[in-house]
C-alpha cells in the first residue's frame, strides 16, 4: 500500500509494510530528508479499502511522529516507524480497517487449520 509523507517542503513516497494499534511501519528509499523528519510531526496520506465507500477506498491523512528509522539497506531502502499523534476520524477508520483485517486473518487461519485436519 503506497503512502506519501509530508513535512513542510519535504516529500517522500513509501510502502506501508505493517499496521499496529498505534503505529505504522513504512519502507521507503533512504534519503537524508528522513533524518530531518525524525522526532517531528509529519503528515502521511494513503488509501485504505472500504466496502462502504462507492469508490471502494477511503483516502486517509494522518498526523504522525517518526519514532524510529533504520539506515539504508543494501538496496537503498529503510524502514520508518510512525506513531499516531492524536485521536481523529482518520485513526478510527484505520483502526476499523485493522480490526476487519484481523478478523479476516483469523477466519483464514481457522479455515486452513480445519482443512489440514482432514
Amino acid at each position: 500500500m503506497s503512502v506519501s509523507i509530508f513535512l513542510d517542503s519535504n516529500h517522500l513516497i513509501g510502502n506501508i509494510i505493517d499496521f499496529s494499534i498505534k503505529s505504522i511501519a513504512v519502507r521507503a528509499k533512504y534519503s537524508k530528508r528522513i533524518e530531518t523528519m525524525h522526532d517531528k510531526h509529519v503528515r502521511i496520506v494513503f488509501n485504505i479499502p472500504n466496502k462502504k465507500d462507492e469508490m471502494g477506498y477511503i483516502k486517509l491523512s494522518i498526523d504522525v511522529k517518526i519514532i524510529f528509522n533504520t539506515q539504508a539497506d543494501p538496496d537503498g531502502f529503510c524502514k520508518i516507524v510512525y506513531d499516531f499523534d492524536e485521536e481523529n476520524i482518520s485513526e478510527s477508520l484505520l483502526m476499523e480497517y485493522v480490526y476487519d483485517r484481523q478478523k479476516e486473518l483469523i477466519i483464514e487461519l481457522k479455515r486452513v487449520s480445519l482443512f489440514r485436519q482432514f
